[in-house]
């Protein structure tokens, strides 16, 4: 199984790659309005900058048979998923659609593979020697709370005064595809 997950995930890498090229270097590629194509470029280079040169790290270590390698793997993977189900569902049409649903099918599938694959004894090991529990806990708390009443109350006015979002408007949008 984790050899079916490292070669779907290799792939993910490498189609995500050449996307983020494309959106960063390719200038007609996105069809979007500016606010929108700025969007997808940060995320464009958040993958090349970030993604994939972890990746690449986290994929040796895993070969070489590290938790940690192969825990962030499956943290670059959820990334990738999330990122693509933006662009494949968000982001108009363009030449590079077909390539975001494969990355992102390919980051789904090779994310569940490497979780199943995971030792779970070596992660709670991990873990417990090297993660400071609290700390994470309330940085991701705080986040998430933070986010949600940010979009709880952008939905709040629309339900209250019946106009959607000054961004969704900015960006022409129906909804947000966060939400």
């Amino acid at each position: 199984m984790a050899g079916a997950a490292e070669a779907l995930g290799w792939l993910a890498v490498c189609f995500a790659a050449a996307a983020a090229a494309a959106g960063l270097f390719v200038p007609t590629l996105y069809r979007d309005v500016a606010g929108w194509v700025q969007q997808a470029q940060g995320a464009d280079l958040s993958t090349l900058v970030l993604a994939i040169p972890l990746s690449v790290v986290a994929g040796r270590a895993a070969a070489r048979g590290s938790t940690a390698g192969r825990l962030a793997t499956l943290g670059v993977l959820l990334y990738l998923a999330y990122t693509y189900a933006v662009s494949a569902f968000s982001v108009a049409i363009n030449p590079l659609t077909v390539v975001y649903i494969a990355v992102l099918g390919l980051s789904v599938w090779a994310s569940l593979l490497t979780a199943a694959s995971v030792d779970t004894t070596a992660a709670n090991r991990l873990v417990d020697a090297r993660l400071p529990r609290r700390a994470s806990a309330t940085f991701l708390v705080v986040i998430a709370v933070l986010f949600g009443l940010l979009w709880l109350g952008q939905l709040a006015t629309v339900a209250l005064t019946g106009r959607p979002p000054e961004e969704l408007v900015r960006l022409r949008l129906p909804t947000n595809p966060i939400y």
